[in-house]
C-alpha cells in the first residue's frame, strides 16, 4: 500500500489516498478542509500520522471548513498579526498552528496528536522532516526537538556573556572537544524514548550554541575592516556548499550501502580537524576592531 497527498475530484485542499502497490484506483483517507501534508506510516502499516495547519481556537472541522471558506471568499485579504512570527522568507504566514494527527487506513474521523498537549510544530515550512515517529509507535520525536530548540534559544546570551569573561578560545576548544568525545559514544547508544532523543538534541544543541553564540564576533574580530566582507563571507559559503550541501547526499549513500557508522567518523574527523584550528587561532576577547 502506497499512501501519497494530493487534489483530486471535488477536493479543495490537498487530502490522504492510499493505493495499492500493484495499481487500481486509489482511496481517499481524509477530507480535512486545512488539507494533508506529510504523512507517515506508523510501524503496524495500520494508522497513519500526517500534519495539518489548524486553528486552535475551533474545536470541530466543520468550524475549520466554514472558516477556509469565509477566509478563501473574502474580498478583503488584509491580515493583523498578534504576534510572531509574521513571514517566512518571500510570504506572510496566517494565524494557523502545524499539528500532528493520525488516521486509520479505513478512514474514519483523524485524531489528534499534538494539538491538546499545546505545543505546535513549526509554521514556516512544515514537512516530513518536521516530525518522526518512533518504532514501537509510541512517541513523535518533534516533542524532544521543540524542548531542545527553547534550550537552545535561552543558552545564547548565556555563553555570550561567558565568552567575555573566559575568552573565545576556551569556548570554541570546548565546543570542538564535547564533539569529539562524546558524539560516538551518544549516537551508538541512541534509542526510540523520548529521553533518549532529548539527551541527542541538547547534547548537540547545546554545544553548538557555545559556537553559535559568539559566531559574529568571532569572524569580525579576525579580520580587519578592509577584508572582512571578503575574509567572512568567501570561506564560509565555500564551506557551506562544499560540506553543508554534500553531506545529505554521503549520509544517504552510506545508509543504502549498510555503512551508516562511517559517517560517525566522518563527523569526528571534522570535530578534530575543527579543534586543531581553534587551538591555533589567536585569542580576539577585548581586542578593538581595526
Amino acid at each position: 500500500m502506497i499512501a501519497f497527498v494530493g487534489k483530486r475530484g471535488d477536493d479543495k485542499q490537498q487530502q490522504l489516498y492510499v493505493i495499492a502497490v500493484d495499481g487500481g484506483e486509489a482511496r481517499r483517507v481524509t477530507n480535512v478542509p486545512t488539507g494533508v501534508i506529510a504523512p507517515k506510516w506508523f510501524p503496524d502499516s495500520r494508522r497513519i500520522a500526517f500534519l495539518s495547519q489548524v486553528w486552535t481556537d475551533l474545536d470541530s472541522w466543520a468550524e475549520m471548513d466554514k472558516r477556509m471558506t469565509e477566509r478563501n471568499e473574502a474580498k478583503m485579504t488584509a491580515r493583523v498579526w498578534e504576534k510572531a512570527p509574521v513571514s517566512h522568507w518571500d510570504h506572510f504566514l496566517d494565524d494557523r498552528d502545524t499539528h500532528i494527527y493520525s488516521i486509520s487506513i479505513d478512514g474514519g474521523e483523524p485524531q489528534a496528536i499534538t494539538r491538546s498537549a499545546g505545543v505546535a510544530l513549526d509554521r514556516a515550512e512544515p514537512d516530513a522532516n518536521s516530525y518522526d515517529i518512533s518504532p514501537d509507535a509510541t512517541e513523535v520525536a518533534f516533542a524532544a526537538n521543540t524542548v531542545a530548540l527553547i534550550v537552545f534559544m535561552l543558552v545564547q546570551p548565556v555563553f555570550g556573556m561567558l565568552s567575555d569573561r573566559i575568552g573565545r578560545k576556551p569556548q570554541l576548544i570546548f565546543f570542538a572537544a564535547g564533539y569529539l568525545v562524546f558524539f560516538y559514544p551518544l549516537m551508538t547508544t541512541l534509542g526510540p524514548s523520548f529521553g533518549s532523543i532529548l539527551a541527542v538534541e541538547l547534547f548537540g544543541l547545546v554545544l553548538y550554541a557555545m559556537y553559535t553564540s559568539i559566531a559574529p564576533a568571532i569572524m569580525s574580530e579576525q579580520f580587519p575592516t578592509s577584508v572582512r566582507a571578503v575574509g567572512i563571507g568567501t570561506p564560509y559559503n565555500l564551506v557551506v556548499a562544499l560540506l553543508g550541501g554534500t553531506t545529505p547526499y554521503l549520509l544517504t549513500w552510506l545508509q543504502s550501502k549498510g555503512m551508516e557508522r562511517w559517517f560517525f567518523y566522518y563527523v569526528l574527523a571534522g570535530a578534530v580537524i575543527t579543534l586543531i584550528t581553534f587551538i591555533r587561532m589567536p585569542e580576539t576577547r577585548g581586542q578593538s576592531l581595526k
